[in-house]
């Protein structure tokens, strides 16, 4: 006893401290908590609790988790039905618009030679309404008829920057085959690639 090295090969002794008895409790012990914690022992709630009556922000192709819980009692989530008829009418405010300087440049030239510049007038005002209508108003007049309108990540108004970058990439979806705006079909907050890139989102407003 008290060796610290074996006396046959001198491997180093360990020595082995025999544990503790152990105590039997001096109170019984409430599992399920029935009673509720002891005086004093109170749970500390969380300052934020989950939610489980909304779907949990989840993120998506191209989307951000962070976008708004929006101002001012808009809803977010607008229908596409909705913002289809949307588009419909903003498509007739422009074509009233653009006609009659398309039907003069037809008339100056061939329909050949006239296609490419009225496309470029077409794509330039549908940039200028739109970039111009979500700036200053939050809306185009189709959006505005139909209850809409377009926010930034805070929920405020997208603000002339924005709009911009909104309606140009707008104006390219569309005339990539109306791919840019068919991609909210594909995506949960029901945006499009201009929004997803612009990071606006088109909600009802209150």
């Amino acid at each position: 006893m008290g060796a610290r090295f074996c006396a046959g090969c001198g491997a180093r002794l360990f020595i082995v401290v025999e544990a503790p008895s152990l105590a039997e409790l001096d109170r019984e012990l409430d599992l399920g908590q029935r009673n509720g914690p002891p005086p004093g022992k109170e749970h500390r709630v969380l300052d934020c609790c989950l939610d489980l009556t909304e779907p949990p922000c989840l993120p998506e192709f191209g989307g951000d988790p962070d976008l708004p819980e929006l101002a001012g009692g808009a809803t977010s989530g607008a229908s596409l039905l909705r913002r289809a008829v949307a588009w419909g009418a903003d498509a007739g405010v422009l074509s009233l618009v653009a006609a009659p300087p398309l039907l003069f440049a037809v008339r100056a030239a061939d329909a050949a030679g006239a296609l490419l510049p009225c496309g470029a007038f077409v794509g330039l005002l549908a940039f200028t309404y739109g970039a111009l209508s979500h700036g200053i108003m939050g809306a185009t007049f189709g959006e505005r008829f139909l209850g809409l309108q377009v926010t930034d990540p805070s929920g405020g108004p997208p603000g002339l920057s924005r709009s911009a970058a909104r309606a140009a990439m707008a104006v390219l979806g569309t005339a990539a085959f109306g791919l840019g705006p068919l991609a909210a079909l594909f995506t949960r907050s029901r945006r499009g690639l201009h929004d997803l890139v612009a990071r606006t989102i088109v909600v009802r407003a209150p």
